[in-house]
Order: structure tokens, then C-alpha cells, then sequence
């Protein structure tokens, strides 16, 4: 895993700062406020002290819920807190008006607080918590629902435009492609047009479909998922999202057939694509004047990293792929080598990053230290002293790192004289210890 050393751009009131999702909340009065004027409460729930409380009144599943304004497709973040849980199981997600639980919903029996993602199914579905036994006790509170944002990966289907029948296959010699599209003839038989795709379990994908004409209703599944297929009988592009079943990497098949009936259809311009969430924000952040597209965002909790996709505003970004999308986790963002700005140093695979900080109490002064990563064992720590100009420390790191490559292809100690680091400002040397890399 690569690691960084350098100076991290300025982001906000420090480079190490925690990402949270920058969308609206969505549901009001999550910190259950009295007296109670947003929550359907049915017959065993209440609020009070700020809190919804179930105690044991109700019948199974007796349901606790908000209706939201949500978007079909659209990965939702919920964060709740359970405690006094006894007796049975917390069961937590989105549904719609019928209270069926969407992919993603999950149970707890533990008192804690958690976050899950949840895929939206309708534009009008609900946050839901239900005690799941009729006699059981617990208390929820701090409930939050909030969209997380994304990008698209790369395209799965090959020929989706129908330009080839190659990389398609029929179950029944039912569909025919022709002239950039897929028609099927219809006569009651469930046949398929199939393509052999990749996918990983768990994760959500986008299907386009631009339908020509469609008499009936088509479906459209992963690995004959019936649990997980999506229908579909409006002519123009229908945009659908699946959540594919199992778990890990699986090569399966796309597959397009009738639902029920007799079906005619014409299609063109098959798309499936995986759903990435990608959403990074700080708080009080100066993205649009200090962060470019192409910068590194490196995540020093697990040692992850990601690219800057787009600089959305002050205070958010999205990223290539969704390793830092958790909050809590703290990270560092770098200008990519040779960028005019100057911040990053060197990006040295296995060995180190530095972070730099400004001390709220010292306003003018800053640290600048080596942190340990993945390979720790291979190096030899040194915390620099308060530097007056930590560009001033950078640039010596920098000389040297530079003299160090240019004499060896292979050495990959770093030696510098403590006097190196002297502060001409002040007269003072940084540091106690040389600076090694072993």
C-alpha cells in the first residue's frame, strides 16, 4: 500500500479532519423531542425523554416509523442508537407503505449505536424500527437519515447496443438482434437473452434499458435472483437498480425476460453499471481554493487512499472509489507529484506518511512528524519539534530524498544532519535525532 511523505493540503482547520456525509438530514426530530408531532408511534412505542420507548405493550413487529422523501435507487445512510434492549430483536431500515422491509434492512440485539446503508425503493419510503417480539423492551434514539451520494463504475455489458449479437446469448431462440436491437416475439414462453457478466455480491448496480416498444412486462435479474429482479413496462429508458445477491466476485448472467404472459418487446442500449458511493466532507473546509481533481485522499485509519473525482464544493468531494465513505475515519489529502502547489514530496510504497497539523494553541507554529505505517517495523520514527516554517523542513526532507535516489536505485536509508535543520529564523535545530528510513 502506498504511503505519502510529504505536507498535506490545507483543507480545513487541520489536514487530519473527519469525514461525515454532507447531505441534508432527512428525518425530523431524530432526537425525539417532546411532545411527539413526526413519528407514527402504533400501540407499545412512545417518546419521552428524548427517546422513542418500546415497552412490551405491542404486537410482533409493532412498527416505529417516519415517511421520508427518497429517491428510487439512492443508497440511504442510517445511524440510530439501541439501548435497554431485552427480550428480542431490533429491526432497522427502509420500507415502503406496505412495511416490507428493503435489501439492507438489519437486526440487532445489542445495545449500541450503528450505521448501515439502506437502498431506496420508492420515492416515498419510510424509516423504520420495529420490535420484532411483542413482550420485549428497548429504547431507541438519535435516529439520522441521510443520502449518500455517488459515482458509477465501469460498464458491464459488452455490445449493450446491439451492434453484435456475440456476447449475447437467447434461452430460447425467442429473441432476435438485429439493427441494433433486441426484439422479442412473444408467445407465453419465459425465454431469456442473456450475458455473462461480473458483479459483486451485496452491492447495488444501475440497469438502463432503453425500451422501443414493450407490450406486457419484462423483468430483468442477476443470476436468476427472482427475490431481486426488477419489472419493467413503460416504453423510453428505464433506469433500474438491483441489489445483486451472494457475496465476493461472481460471473453470472445478466438476464432480460417476460414476467407474465405474452410479451412483445424491442430494445436497444442495454447498461449495467455498479453504484459507488464516494462521498467525502469536512467540516469548515476550503476544498475549492486547496483541493484539484487528480489530488490524493489518504485514509490513515486503514491505510487506504483514493483520487479527487470532482471538488463538489467547500466542504465535500467526490472520490474514485468509496474506501474513506465511513466517518470517523481521519485522512489527509495530497497534491499529486509535480502539481505547481508544491505540498507533496515523495509517495514512497510501504514506508511512511507525515502529517502536518497547525497547533490551535501555537497559532504560528506547526509540527511536522513521521507517522508509522503498515511497514512500522522498518522504520525509525522522529517527531520534528514546533517548526516556525514547516515548507522550510519540507524542503530539506525533499533535497535529500532527491540526493538519496540520485546516488542509489536501491538504498533506502535517508540520513540528514540534525544542522540541516536548523530554523534560520530562530537559530534553533528541529530536531534530536536524524530522520531515518531503514
Amino acid at each position: 500500500m502506498a504511503k505519502y511523505l510529504g505536507i498535506p493540503l490545507q483543507v480545513a482547520s487541520g489536514t487530519t479532519v473527519t469525514p461525515t456525509y454532507g447531505s441534508p438530514e432527512l428525518v425530523v426530530d431524530g432526537d425525539f423531542p417532546s411532545p411527539n408531532t413526526n413519528w407514527v408511534t402504533p400501540t407499545g412505542w412512545s417518546v419521552s425523554n428524548n427517546s422513542a420507548i418500546y415497552n412490551g405493550s405491542g404486537a410482533n413487529f409493532a412498527k416505529l416509523y417516519q415517511p421520508l422523501n427518497t429517491a428510487i435507487g439512492v443508497a440511504y445512510k442510517l445511524t440510530f442508537t439501541i439501548s435497554g434492549i431485552s427480550g428480542g430483536t431490533v429491526r432497522v431500515g427502509l420500507s415502503d407503505s406496505s412495511n416490507v422491509p428493503n435489501s439492507g434492512t438489519q437486526d440487532f440485539t445489542i445495545n449500541d449505536t450503528y450505521s448501515i446503508t439502506v437502498l431506496a425503493e420508492t420515492n416515498t419510503d419510510r424509516v423504520v424500527i420495529q420490535a420484532t417480539q411483542a413482550a420485549m423492551f428497548c429504547t431507541i434514539s438519535n435516529v439520522s437519515v441521510k443520502e449518500v451520494s455517488s459515482v458509477l463504475g465501469k460498464e458491464q455489458v459488452v455490445d449493450g447496443d446491439f451492434s453484435s449479437s456475440v456476447n449475447w446469448a437467447d434461452s430460447g431462440n425467442q429473441w432476435v438482434i438485429n439493427n441494433n436491437t433486441a426484439t422479442y416475439t412473444g408467445d407465453g414462453n419465459a425465454n431469456q437473452l442473456l450475458q455473462e457478466i461480473s458483479f459483486i455480491g451485496g452491492r447495488p448496480y444501475e440497469i438502463k434499458i432503453d425500451v422501443v416498444s414493450i407490450s406486457g412486462s419484462l423483468k430483468v435479474r442477476f443470476n436468476n435472483d427472482e427475490a431481486n429482479r426488477v419489472v419493467f413496462n413503460q416504453t423510453g429508458i428505464q433506469t433500474l437498480y438491483i441489489n445483486a445477491s451472494g457475496s465476493g466476485e461472481i460471473a453470472d448472467y445478466l438476464s432480460i425476460s417476460r414476467e407474465t404472459g405474452t410479451v412483445s418487446a424491442v430494445l436497444n442500449n442495454v447498461s449495467v453499471k455498479e453504484v459507488q458511493y464516494n462521498y467525502l466532507q469536512v467540516v469548515g473546509g476550503d476544498l475549492l481554493k486547496e483541493s484539484k481533481v487528480g489530488d490524493v485522499v489518504f485514509n490513515s485509519t486503514d491505510d487506504n487512499e483514493a483520487v479527487v473525482v470532482q471538488v463538489i464544493d467547500n466542504d465535500t468531494l467526490l472520490l474514485s472509489n468509496d474506501v474513506l465513505s465511513d466517518a470517523e475515519d481521519s485522512f489527509s489529502i495530497f497534491a499529486p507529484n509535480g502539481d505547481t502547489r508544491g505540498n507533496q514530496i515523495l509517495r514512497i510504497d510501504n514506508y511512511i506518511i507525515s502529517e502536518y497539523d497547525e497547533a490551535s494553541s501555537l497559532p504560528d507554529k506547526s509540527s511536522f512528524w513521521f507517522a508509522a505505517g503498515i511497514e512500522a517495523d522498518k522504520v525509525t520514527l522522529t517527531q520534528l519539534n514546533e517548526a516556525v516554517n514547516t515548507y522550510f523542513v519540507a524542503d530539506v526532507i525533499e533535497r535529500f530524498v532527491q540526493r538519496l535516489n540520485a546516488q542509489s536505485a536501491t538504498a533506502s536509508r535517508l540520513d540528514i544532519p540534525l544542522n540541516e535543520f536548523r530554523d534560520h529564523k530562530y537559530n534553533q535545530v528541529l530536531t534530536t535525532t536524524a530522520i531515518t528510513l531503514s
